[in-house]
């Protein structure tokens, strides 16, 4: 299995993933160019991306196709997703969620209250138009 940086040709297939999983897809063709995917036998099994904001890197539309979840998949996207943020300058993570708040605690993520998020997440189409008001904002630094 590879990790590798999406490309245009990607998009359809990487909105499909989301769709599949009821996650947000609108605008994945303004960020193409910060997703991370892996690949199996031709085939997208799992998408992350990172939006960076100066010292401050959002992530979103991370998923794993079902048969590939508790496989590892996740990490191994996240860390790669860490390493290009840090490589870019990037400190502090952040990222919403509704449905993987567990998941997300147990690598190092905490919640935090939606008014504490720094203007520069808070004003990303993510967290002010894309994903519902009732998604939990969690945050990490970025350790290496």
């Amino acid at each position: 299995m590879q990790y590798r940086q999406a490309t245009k040709a990607d998009l359809t297939e990487i909105e499909e993933l989301l769709k599949d999983n009821n996650l947000p897809f609108s605008d994945c063709s303004e960020h193409i160019d910060n997703f991370i995917l892996k690949e199996e036998k031709n085939k997208i099994i799992g998408i992350g991306c990172i939006e960076i904001y100066g010292r401050n890197g959002l992530i979103r539309s991370m998923v794993v196709a079902k048969n590939y979840r508790r496989s590892g998949v996740a990490k191994e996207i996240l860390r790669t997703l860490k390493e290009k943020a840090f490589d870019s300058g990037v400190t502090d993570i952040y990222l919403l969620t509704e449905t993987a708040i567990e998941y997300f605690k147990t690598v190092g993520f905490k919640a935090l209250d939606r008014d504490d998020a720094p203007d520069s997440i808070k004003n990303t189409k993510q967290f002010n138009a894309i994903c519902p008001s009732s998604a939990v904002v969690m945050y990490s630094k970025i350790k290496h």
